[in-house]
């Protein structure tokens, strides 16, 4: 509806010259000229004098072409009367807001409700787990840095990168020298990877999964393993960054691989031997195996398993937190889609009274035009008619009888039965008759549709009120 209603006022902007226009107009010197030539010539009167016939006729021509051009037109206005009426029906303009609003005035808050209260549910179960766990462990303390694993990776990453780039430079001064040897570059990038995926896994895995549980757990047996296993850890990191310098040691000296390889795994006897170099690749490594463990230890609570009930708690709870945000953001989204329908309807509809006012008022102005036309054509036969007596009676001792007539008939001359197919009585308006009209269909569609949108706006308060109570309802501590 809307888009031919668009679609007519393109047409109207194009026709909004549109007249019925002006017909031909009689040449009166001409016509009584004529008449008085047609008494010299036989001084009888003519029955029917060829430059009236063919006035006459250019007038009959001058009303079919505006009859064919006025139809069209009026039969054009007729429709979008029709369209723009249908548009500003309350009925209509009613049924056009509840589609445009469908998902505001559908909205249905228990929905919400129902994930809610699953969300609860869940969170009453993960916090009695979360309150169990803490009295089973004698923990009166809150769980610290629980969530912290994604930020601890990224220090993991930053470390693993530091000790395997210096490392790899430290190496290709031996392994490669002033030269581009691949194959020693190689060897040098292997080397580093390996000491420092080795240093930098096992150290963050065992300060996050070890160190806790030889500090709190209290079974004697696996604490005494796990110690064991802890001691174990870091004497075999020394052992390996030791090594790995032993090895870049020996290296420089030149010294059979075979005889590198033996000396490197059991360096300790061989320590007067380490270079600034090499002793920078055994240092670098234990220090960075130290921020490893700091790091993985900081990855998670220190006491085994309070960091998992922790955060599975805050996830519940952060998964309700959202749960609420997404349905709050929807309905927020809803009633400003609603705000945004509302004035778009209110406006359009006033528009289209307006251009209804519009087309009423070209069609009244061509009706009467056109009346008027035809009155002016008539005449203006007329006028010729006598101006043609009174050129041949001044000639003439005959006098003419020439009368004068209507070419066009009462039938043509009324445009209701003329365009009786486009153009109804009920539609015809005076500009006083028009601006009542209008004013009524304004004053009815503000007032109605005020009463519309009074109704669905206490739709908000309630949904929002809904919204809250069931917030208040669910508690998250």
């Amino acid at each position: 509806m809307w888009a031919k209603i668009k679609s007519f006022f393109g047409f109207l902007s194009k026709q909004d010259n549109f007249e019925v226009g002006r017909h031909p107009l009689p040449n009166l010197t001409d016509i009584s000229a004529q008449g008085k030539k047609d008494s010299f010539s036989n001084n009888q009167e003519v029955e029917h004098p060829l430059i009236l016939a063919n006035y006459e006729l250019k007038l009959t021509h001058y009303w079919n072409e505006i009859y064919r051009k006025t139809q069209k037109y009026l039969n054009q206005l007729e429709d979008q009367r029709n369209s723009l009426e249908f548009s500003v029906d309350p009925k209509n303009i009613k049924s056009n807001l509840e589609a445009s609003t469908h998902g505001y005035i559908n909205f249905k808050p228990a929905e919400f409700e129902h994930a809610y209260e699953n969300a609860h549910i869940e969170y009453i179960k993960a916090h009695k787990n979360y309150e169990d766990f803490k009295m089973d462990h004698n923990l009166r303390r809150l769980p610290t840095h629980f969530n912290t694993f994604y930020k601890t990776l990224v220090i993991l990453v930053v470390l693993f990168a530091a000790e395997a780039y210096i490392n790899k430079e430290l190496f290709e001064i031996i392994t490669v020298g002033q030269g581009s040897d691949e194959k020693g570059k190689i060897e040098a990038l292997v080397l580093s990877l390996t000491q420092t995926g080795i240093n930098m896994a096992t150290c963050f895995l065992c300060g996050r999964y070890i160190y806790g549980k030889v500090m709190f757990l209290d079974k004697a047996r696996r604490r005494l393993a796990d110690k064991i296993i802890f001691i174990f850890h870091i004497l075999f990191i020394i052992y390996l960054n030791l090594c790995v310098g032993m090895y870049r040691a020996l290296i420089a000296t030149g010294t059979d691989k075979q005889n590198i390889l033996n000396t490197a795994l059991w360096p300790f006897p061989h320590l007067s031997d380490f270079d600034v170099p090499s002793a920078l690749v055994a240092g670098i490594g234990m220090v960075l195996a130290l921020g490893a463990y700091l790091d993985g230890y900081f990855s998670d609570d220190p006491y085994p398993g309070y960091g998992g009930v922790a955060r599975l708690l805050k996830n519940i709870k952060d998964h309700a937190s959202e749960t609420y945000k997404k349905y709050h953001n929807l309905w927020r989204g809803l009633v400003k889609q609603f705000s945004d329908e509302k004035s778009k309807i209110y406006n359009k509809t006033i528009s289209n009274i307006e251009k209804l006012s519009f087309v009423l008022n070209r069609v009244q102005k061509i009706k009467v035009d056109y009346e008027q036309l035809v009155e002016n054509m008539n005449k203006d036969y007329n006028r010729s008619v006598k101006s043609y007596k009174q050129g041949f009676n001044s000639s003439s001792s005959k006098k003419s009888n020439i009368e004068e007539k209507e070419i066009f008939d009462s039938k043509q001359s009324d445009a209701i039965k003329t365009f009786k197919d486009v153009l109804n009585e009920e539609n015809l308006m005076t500009d006083k008759e028009r601006i009542k009209y209008i004013k009524i269909l304004q004053d009815k569609f503000v007032k109605e549709f005020k009463e519309e949108i009074d109704h669905l706006e206490k739709l908000n308060k309630e949904k929002s009120d809904h919204l809250e109570q069931i917030k208040s309802k669910y508690k998250f501590q």
